[in-house]
Formats: structure tokens, sequence, C-alpha cells
């Protein structure tokens, strides 16, 4: 049994909190970073700390999009691709600290965040940028070059794989 909060930051920072009842709530919060290119809010990504009497809570990645690889919601919107690149966890972390230290009427002892590949960038990025949001980070393998890794890559294996005539 748990209360679920389930709202947005804007522009599209949607996000989900879990809250155990008070009596089982250990009062740390865990911060679940969503993975790919994000646009879709899980709430199944609450379910491991929520099991262990965390305030749980994950992210849309600060947009919205097909699951997967979909990056159309980038064009021509720098405030999504801003949100996507560093600012989501954070104004999600401070949404979701906020309702939980109403909820159980006294403040959050310790805040963790994990993620990987893009949950790991996540992160990194909540290390650098805003290091006062979590007490612990758990970075897994973190994307850390998005043009690198799939824009320049993906041209240099197509060319790998070529036979030089338009076959492979």
């Amino acid at each position: 049994r748990y209360c679920d909060v389930i709202g947005y930051v804007a522009p599209q920072n949607k996000f989900e909190l879990k809250l155990p009842l008070p009596a089982d709530w250990n009062q740390k919060l865990f911060f679940e970073a969503c993975g790919g290119f994000c646009g879709t809010l899980d709430g199944r990504l609450c379910n491991f700390g929520l099991a262990r009497g965390y305030a749980s809570v994950t992210s849309n990645g600060g947009h919205d999009s097909a699951s997967g690889f979909d990056a159309a919601w980038a064009a021509h919107a720098p405030e999504l691709q801003n949100d996507f690149g560093w600012r989501s966890t954070h104004v999600v972390t401070l949404v979701a600290k906020a309702i939980a230290t109403s909820y159980y009427g006294r403040p959050i002892a310790h805040a963790y965040i994990a993620g990987n590949s893009k949950g790991g960038q996540a992160v990194l990025m909540e290390a650098q940028r805003f290091p006062r949001d979590f007490d612990g980070l758990l970075p897994s393998a973190p994307v850390y070059d998005y043009t690198g890794r799939n824009m320049i890559a993906a041209a240099w294996f197509a060319q790998a794989v070529s036979d030089g005539h338009g076959g492979s």
C-alpha cells in the first residue's frame, strides 16, 4: 500500500512519485532515472525503491515521445532539449522532495539516484550541476556523448560494413 502521485513540472517534466505509508517510510528518497531517449513515464521504475521503504520517483526525462529512440520532440524545442540534457531530473527532484516532506510532515534524511545509459548520464549531470540534490549517486553505463555515439558512430558503422558498391 502506498500513495501514488502523478504530476508534472512545466513544460513537460512528467513524474510519478510513490510514497509508502508513513509507518513504512525509511525517511529516504530514491530517484530512478529513465533510459533511452526517455519520453514516457514508467511508474514500474519506482517499485524497487518503494519495496524497500523509499519515497520513490521517476520521470519522463522532460518530454513526451514514443518509447525507444524517437527524437522528433527535440526539433525546434530548445527548452525540451535543456530538460532532457540536464534540467528535468533536478526540477522533479525538488518537487518530489517537497511533496514527500509535506506528506510525511518531516524532512527527508537522505536522497539517492540511480540510472543506466541515459539515466546514468542524468546521474552524472546531477553530480556536476546540482551536487546537493543527492547524498548518493549510482550511475551505470552513462551515455555522455549522444552525437558521437549515435550520429557519427552510425555513419562510421555503415561505412565499415559497406562493400563500396551499395551492398554489405
